[in-house]
């Protein structure tokens, strides 16, 4: 059976990331992780911590 739900990393500039339980898309493919990491960098970056240039 394909889960119709999925969990999901999201956030806000400035607020903490939150893990979600969002709808899977009919074009979405799930993808089963058994562990992830984040660098500390890319945290500050989505805090708003430094000014990025685009």
């Amino acid at each position: 059976m394909i889960p119709k739900t999925m969990r999901a990393v999201s956030h806000s500039f400035g607020t903490a990331l939150q893990i979600e339980q969002v709808k899977v898309k009919e074009y979405q493919i799930l993808v089963k992780v058994l562990a992830c990491g984040i660098c500390h960098t890319d945290l500050h970056a989505c805090s708003g911590d430094w000014l990025l240039k685009g």
